[in-house]
């Protein structure tokens, strides 16, 4: 009798009470790039070794490809800072060098400022390049 039980709690039920939470709650576990996409690179990182001791996976190759996509998001993602650091920061606590993510991203920082620069000086942009009007 489900009356019964929550007579048992003693206590008003709430969301994150252990009964309710173990005989109705959808659990899901977030990859960490659904962190380091809200600027969370230690959530992002507990994620990720969570994830990986809970099966049992580790390596080398598994840190790297890690790596390897929070590049590519810091990169997509260049011109949001939060983002852009969070995927450094996260790159840094897998003990891996973050230099190379750091230049790509200034790197596409500045040819948009100069890209954004001939644009209004009257230029058009076709294609992600500025050409000149004469």
């Amino acid at each position: 009798n489900l009356l019964h039980e929550q007579d048992a709690l003693a206590e008003m039920p709430h969301f994150s009470h252990p009964f309710l939470v173990t005989k109705f709650a959808h659990e899901e576990r977030l990859p960490f790039t659904y962190y380091l996409r809200h600027g969370r690179p230690s959530f992002a990182y507990a994620a990720f070794v969570g994830h990986y001791f809970t099966e049992g996976i580790s390596g080398l190759k598994r840190i790297e490809a890690a790596c390897l996509k929070a590049s590519r998001m810091g990169l997509r993602h260049f011109d949001q800072l939060s983002v852009a650091a969070s995927c450094v920061a996260f790159v840094e606590m897998l003990s891996q060098d973050s230099g190379r993510l750091r230049v790509d991203i200034e790197a596409a920082k500045r040819l948009m400022e100069a890209l954004d620069k001939k644009t209004f000086e009257g230029g058009r942009v076709v294609i992600g390049t500025a050409i000149e009007e004469k």
